[in-house]
């Protein structure tokens, strides 16, 4: 059976209303149903459309796949937007203890190094920081 445009265009509506509404899932989901359709003996559309649906898991199905690509990719990003808060913060107390321990010896630079780690603290670890707890709190809000 050969789709048509038209045919495609329900697929990725339905799809939509099935609850897949992350682009790349939805179009990779669009093209294994139609692969499945085209290589499969039916004649009429809707009954291979359902049959392959049903291969996928149904409706239900769907929705458990989009959960999982959504934690995959949430949690891509949250690992990431830690392991720069890690390096900043790092930075951070790195620089300010320094230049307390050149303070305390009196050497020089001492006075250079907590201004440039205070920056580092103030622009750099805390904005970070408030914006984690910020999209934490907010991807808790969607798993409940």
């Amino acid at each position: 059976m050969i789709l048509s445009d038209d045919q495609v265009t329900y697929i990725e509506n339905s799809l939509t209303q099935y609850g897949v509404i992350e682009t790349e899932l939805n179009e990779g989901l669009t093209d294994h149903i139609c692969t499945y359709i085209e290589n499969g003996d039916h004649t009429d559309f809707q009954i291979a459309y359902n049959e392959a649906l049903q291969k996928f898991g149904g409706q239900f199905g769907l929705f458990a796949l989009q959960r999982q690509t959504f934690y995959a990719v949430a949690l891509k990003k949250i690992l990431r937007r830690k392991k720069l808060q890690f390096i900043v913060g790092f930075l951070a107390a790195f620089l300010i203890s320094t230049a307390l321990i050149f303070k305390l010896m009196h050497w020089p630079y001492a006075g250079l190094l907590i201004f440039i780690g205070f920056i580092i603290l103030n622009f750099g670890f805390l904005p970070l920081f408030f914006y984690n707890r910020y999209k934490s709190s907010k991807n808790k809000l969607f798993i409940n």
